[in-house]
Order: structure tokens, then C-alpha cells, then sequence
């Protein structure tokens, strides 16, 4: 009888699936903003450009990613077994310290949907040049993992990151609305944080370039509510009531440790809805991490009130 059989992992399909996962190509922005923010960012830019094909009429979806945060060195992280640079590339590598966006390693595998990807990074008075050596979406679907390679020069003078993403796999219409990114950024990155209401420290603005833009422009961090309105007598559909901010306590956990919740919120008339997307998806009680929307509980709200809840 055989025994000690290590299962076989099919890389490149892991790979492929991974990135496949990501079935909203703006993905791209929330998991670029996250790394941002995980660096400690406080600016970021994103461009979306179409670049015509060479020799064709066609054109490709290109992206620029920079920030000013805490870049990716090629010192070699003892747990992990690889650097930050290579993490950037490699699959679940990537331990961020504790109250990080990112843990997995999964999410800059988005950047592999492309025909190319580029990495202009700074740290500890280095200067780290990557680049992907052959099509990394191409390579995988033929069944290979795509290669890379970078080098590393002494330059204390830079800061940040800077990602250069060549034939993004996306349709041109996804980055061509400037009204409809910023509704992403607001409800679906790290953009639309509450933390502005509990007097949270940090804060990470945006500039934004959709692909029908000549010039960027500047999304500020946090979600903000309309301006309060209680006034019934100017009529119900106008009215914007807040609750909060307000922190709760509530006991203690198994080990002792004190748990509060923090909580925000405002009742909206139909006419002060105008930065809810779609009311009746959106609207409701949201759980956060950090001040980010994880997920939507309705069905809490529900249970409190004894009845189905609609908003």
C-alpha cells in the first residue's frame, strides 16, 4: 500500500479560478484601494484609459494604480517564506499584520486578468521595478502559471506604489461612467467608510479618471449623509433625520474582553435618497469592519420589529 501521497495542486488552474472569482471588473478598484489603505496611504490615483491596439482599429482598457503609502520591499518574511514583491504575485501570500483589509493573498490576482502587469515600488530607500514576462491571462488559460521578474536599485528618494495594468479584461463601458465609479467607490471600497462620524484619525482621498474623462477628479474619503431636515411641515419626502454617532456597550466576550458597537444612521425621505444607489437593496442595517460595509443584515431589523422590512 502507498502511503504519504501529497495531493497535487494544478497551479496555474488555482490561478485562473482564483482570479475568475472576480466577476465585477471593477473589483480592480476595491482591491487596489484596500492595498492602498493597508500601506497606509493617504492619496491615491486611478486612471482608466483605452489604448488603441497596435494596427488595428480596436482599442484596450488600460489602468494606473499610484499611492503615496508604504511600499513593497524584496526582503525575504520569515513565516511566509517570500518577500512583499513576490507576494504581490504569488498566490495566498500575503500576512498582513492584524485590522488589515487584506489576509489571503487572493486579491491582487485580479491584476492577472490582463495582458500585462507592472510594478513601480518604493521602500526602505530602495526602488523595486516588476514586470510579468509573458500575457498573464493568455498564459493561464493555456494551463501555465506566467512568469516575472524585477530588480532592485538604491533610490531614497521615491515613495509609494505605482501598478501599470496593459489590456485589462473588462468591457470599455465598465470605466466610462464617472457617476457610476464613484457609486462604487462610495458603497463598495474603502472609500465609503463611516469613520468620519466616530472621529477616526485616518483618511485616504481619490483621484479618479474614468475612460471618458480628459481630466481626473477628486473623490473624498467617508460616506456622508444629507444635511439633516426634520421639518415635516416642508413635506415628509424631504425629511433626514440622524441617529447617532453612538457607542453601545454590550458586555463582555468569554475572555472578559469588553465589546462595543458603534452605530450611525439616518431615516431618509424619498427625495434625500439620491446617494442610495438602489433603495431597496441597499438600504438597511449594515455590519462594518473598520467603518467598511461587510455585509447587509436586514434580517436582524426584522426580528427587532417583528414583520418584514423593507428598507
Amino acid at each position: 500500500m502507498r502511503t504519504n501521497i501529497r495531493p497535487r495542486v494544478n497551479e496555474a488552474r488555482e490561478f485562473l479560478e482564483i482570479a475568475k472569482d472576480f466577476k465585477d471588473p471593477r473589483e480592480i478598484i476595491r482591491e487596489a484601494l484596500s492595498n492602498s489603505w493597508d500601506a497606509g496611504a493617504t492619496k491615491v490615483s486611478i486612471r482608466f484609459d483605452l489604448v488603441s491596439l497596435a494596427g488595428t482599429r480596436k482599442k484596450k482598457v488600460g489602468v494606473q494604480i499610484s499611492d503615496d503609502g508604504e511600499g513593497m520591499s524584496s526582503q525575504v518574511r520569515e513565516p511566509v517564506g517570500a518577500s512583499e514583491i513576490e507576494g504581490f504575485f504569488n498566490l495566498g501570500d500575503s500576512q498582513k499584520p492584524h485590522g488589515s483589509i487584506g489576509s489571503k493573498g487572493h486579491g491582487t490576482k485580479i491584476y492577472y486578468k490582463s495582458q500585462g502587469i507592472k510594478v513601480l515600488t518604493w521602500k526602505n530607500g530602495k526602488r523595486i521595478e516588476a514586470e510579468t514576462e509573458v500575457p498573464p491571462w493568455d498564459t493561464l488559460l493555456d494551463g501555465y502559471v506566467p512568469t516575472y521578474r524585477y530588480g532592485e536599485y538604491d533610490d531614497p528618494n521615491g515613495r509609494g506604489t505605482k501598478i501599470t495594468v496593459d489590456g485589462f479584461q473588462a468591457k470599455q463601458s465598465e470605466f466610462s461612467s464617472l457617476d457610476s465609479l464613484v457609486e462604487y467607490l462610495q458603497w463598495s471600497t474603502v472609500v465609503g467608510s463611516f469613520g468620519r462620524y466616530f472621529d477616526s484619525p485616518r483618511r485616504m482621498d481619490v483621484e479618479l479618471k474614468p475612460t471618458d474623462a480628459s481630466s481626473a477628479v477628486v473623490v473624498p474619503y467617508g460616506f456622508k449623509f444629507p444635511d439633516e431636515q426634520t421639518d415635516i411641515a416642508r413635506g415628509a419626502t424631504t425629511v433626514c433625520k440622524l441617529f447617532g454617532p453612538q457607542t453601545i456597550s454590550c458586555g463582555k466576550t468569554e475572555d472578559g474582553e469588553a465589546v462595543t458597537v458603534e452605530i450611525v444612521g439616518a431615516l431618509l425621505g424619498d427625495n434625500r435618497r439620491d446617494m442610495v444607489p438602489h433603495t431597496y437593496t441597499q438600504m438597511g442595517l449594515w455590519l462594518c469592519k473598520d467603518y467598511i460595509r461587510v455585509e447587509r443584515q436586514n434580517e436582524l431589523l426584522e426580528e427587532a420589529f417583528g414583520g418584514q422590512y423593507y428598507y
